[in-house]
């Protein structure tokens, strides 16, 4: 036989085992904590996730039976006597955190089901239980019945298996006895009936979950705020490219952000240097940054294209921008060709006509892209039709004399 226990510390916390508070424990997840946390919400208070208001002139044990038969809802979260279910962003952002001011007199959670189910609620901190609320709420849950879907005899007159669980029809509402009878609302206490809208708090609530630091704000926040944190804001950020020729092979990026981080300030910004490019067989190029810092210094380099990103970031601001590093081929100083004609030479005796001049030993440091013949001197009246090639043939030198 399991007892409760009671442990004494900073705080009161008041284990209970799942069985004894819901008795069969396959109505609501095996997962579930057994705790009641008194005065406390949710450690991302608005932003913990969606509210939804399931219904007023509640009480706890009724509303830990509505959350059972709801997948989306991992909470339960009461102010008073309103319940609200709460769909979690993440189990860490619906952890319970207890809340000493008196206006958290009337508010308490209950852990239901985790966010993911392989990954149970962490741990939490164990707040004091409501002796009271324990006995009351294992009456209500017990009444909650497992089914299967295609089995809907398993569940009794005026209900329905829904999400693996037995609850009333459309316009029905579980009374004292655990039975399904007519609702005297038209039907509003169905597991469905709640507004899937609901996710606007009532503005006591609404300053409950905005408590979260020691002095309540003036204002209210808007509905939008509810569900979700607001976008980070945005950093304009600028990275001027770079050119350099070769031998010079270091150069420095520099990123300027608009807004400028301003000195003193206890939130400074955080740079992040990515190489996205480089030429190929560079792979050993050494490329050193300063840490975290707006400057990126790289050495070693070679001829080529080389593409960087910057990621700037900030509690609740974010920016990027990408720059080039352009490295040229080292600038040298451009030499005269030098034409080389072979043989220097040649004396061609007559009937014979042909003669063959070969330039092919001429050279240039940037390479021969055209050849160019001229006749300079030879027998009156002689005009030859030379192509501009690296060998010439003469084929007509049928006259005496000189050609040059």
């Amino acid at each position: 036989m399991k007892l409760c226990s009671v442990v004494l510390m900073t705080v009161v916390v008041a284990p209970m085992v799942c069985s004894q508070l819901y008795g069969d424990p396959e109505p609501c997840p095996g997962n579930l904590l057994g705790k009641i946390y008194t005065s406390s919400t949710p450690k991302g208070n608005k932003t913990a996730g969606k509210y939804l208001n399931v219904g007023e002139d509640l009480d706890l044990k009724g509303c830990i039976a509505k959350c059972c038969t709801d997948e989306q809802c991992n909470v339960v979260f009461m102010v008073n006597n309103t319940c609200y279910e709460i769909e979690c962003v993440s189990n860490e952002l619906c952890q319970p955190v207890r809340r000493a001011e008196a206006k958290f007199k009337n508010v308490r959670m209950v852990l239901i089901r985790p966010v993911v189910k392989r990954f149970p609620w962490d741990d939490l901190s164990e707040l004091s239980g409501d002796g009271n609320d324990i006995v009351a709420v294992s009456s209500e849950v017990d009444q909650v019945k497992s089914c299967d879907v295609l089995q809907p005899d398993e569940c009794g007159n005026n209900e329905i298996c829904i999400s693996g669980v037995c609850a009333c029809k459309s316009g029905y509402e579980r009374s004292a006895d655990g039975s399904c009878v007519l609702s005297t609302d038209g039907g509003s206490s169905s597991t469905n009936s709640a507004s899937k809208e609901g996710n606007i708090l009532p503005s006591n609530v609404g300053d409950i979950l905005l408590a979260g630091s020691k002095s309540l704000p003036d204002e209210k926040a808007s509905d939008s705020e509810v569900s979700s944190p607001s976008p980070p804001k945005r950093i304009m950020v600028n990275v001027i490219s770079k050119t350099v020729r070769l031998p010079e092979n270091e150069v420095k990026l520099s990123a300027f952000t608009v807004p400028a981080e301003m000195p003193g300030l206890t939130s400074h910004y955080n740079y992040k240097w990515k190489l996205l490019s480089q030429p190929g067989g560079s792979a050993g190029n050494q490329a050193t940054s300063e840490p975290q810092g707006p400057s990126l210094k790289l050495t070693h380099l070679t001829e080529g294209l080389y593409t960087f990103k910057v990621t700037v970031t900030a509690p609740g601001k974010y920016g990027e921008a990408e720059a080039n590093v352009t490295v040229l081929p080292q600038k040298r100083e451009n030499e005269s060709p030098i034409a080389i004609v072979l043989p220097p030479h040649q004396m061609v005796k007559l009937p014979n006509s042909l003669a063959v001049l070969d330039a092919s030993s001429s050279r240039d440091d940037s390479g021969i892209p055209k050849y160019h013949w001229e006749l300079q001197q030879g027998p009156l009246g002689y005009q030859p039709n030379l192509s501009d090639t690296q060998t010439l043939q003469l084929r007509d030198l049928k006259k005496p004399g000189n050609y040059t």
